[in-house]
């Protein structure tokens, strides 16, 4: 037990006139009562300290700017239930991108008196219906029930995706009505943005530590250089992935790098379930540089040995650099 929680506990219980052996007992009480709060403490302000950081995060992405929290979902939770769905990974990330900004915690009150929770803003009229009556705001279950209403709006209004866009703004509850002139825009807008190059993100994280003199520095990363890309409406969507390599460096040595789900425990603790990543533990107060690196298909002309004209597909590399501190 710290000597100055004891202190704080002898000096209450000396002003409250107790016994030496109630002393110790309200001392043991209060000791108890504030570790409690701590603990209360940050487990609540966990999920929010995390968002803040890499809202913050340096972002770099080819020419196009992404919220960096998107990339917690894009290469797990958006990529699996997109493809079960046949929705397009890259409009549910758009989706989300405009819903939400990544950020697992947001929640709207509507005038009408419901309430948009969670990744997608799923509305309160339909969790019940798509399995979110326990836990609206669990990412796994919002991204599931967000993309089977979009795939749902999309099977409506097939060759349509701006009808489409338009009935997951407005909900069921709004009868067809359309409630956002510019939201199918604001979306595609999003999807151009994603599909604008790779993007990669890194901040610190300042709550816990993993390791004496050292910081976590949290990391998400993904592109669209799919190997088989959709077609949908017209168009082709590829698919979201991780970088095929990720490396992090501080002072020019390397640092270790973690996958979120085998994170230390004490930053698992902040981290929400089914997030995709990294964690760096890096020396405390030194810059590091992360460097990701995909593999992109290019479709590459080229003249056969007889003057033929033929095309062939080109894998090259993109390298993407970032630095946080």
């Amino acid at each position: 037990m710290p000597a100055w929680a004891v202190r704080i506990g002898i000096a209450v219980a000396d002003a409250l006139g107790l016994t030496d052996l109630a002393k110790t007992i309200a001392g043991m009480i209060l000791v108890f009562v504030v570790f409690a709060l701590l603990a209360v403490v940050s487990v609540t302000l966990a999920p929010f300290a995390l968002v803040s950081a890499l809202a913050g995060g340096a972002t770099t992405g080819g020419g196009a700017q992404v919220p960096p929290a998107l990339g917690f979902w894009a290469t797990g939770l958006v990529a699996h239930d997109a493809a079960a769905a046949n929705v397009p990974a890259a409009l549910a990330l758009a989706v989300m991108d405009h819903e939400s900004g990544g950020d697992w915690t947001a929640s709207h009150r509507n005038g009408n008196g419901t309430t948009d929770a969670g990744l997608m803003q799923v509305n309160s009229a339909n969790w019940t219906a798509y399995g979110l009556g326990s836990d609206p705001y669990a990412p796994a279950a919002n991204v599931r029930a967000g993309v089977a209403i979009l795939a749902a709006d999309l099977a409506r209004h097939p060759g349509n995706v701006g009808a489409a866009l338009e009935a997951y703004n407005a909900g069921a509850a709004a009868a067809g009505r359309v409630f956002d002139p510019g939201y199918p825009g604001a979306v595609l807008a999003d999807v151009q943005t994603i599909e604008a190059g790779p993007h990669l993100a890194a901040a610190p994280l300042a709550l816990p530590a993993v390791g004496a003199g050292r910081q976590a520095i949290v990391i998400t990363a993904f592109a669209p250089f799919g190997r088989t890309p959709q077609a949908f409406d017209g168009q082709k969507w590829p698919e979201l992935v991780p970088p095929r390599t990720i490396t992090a460096t501080a002072g020019g040595q390397a640092v270790t790098l973690w996958p979120l789900a085998s994170a230390p425990a004490a930053v698992r603790l902040l981290l929400p379930q089914d997030a995709s990543g990294w964690v760096a533990a890096a020396p405390a107060g030194q810059p590091v540089t992360v460097t990701a690196t995909w593999v992109r298909a290019v479709t590459q002309p080229y003249r056969g040995p007889h003057g033929g004209r033929h095309t062939r597909i080109v894998q090259t590399p993109v390298t993407l650099m970032t630095t946080a501190q």
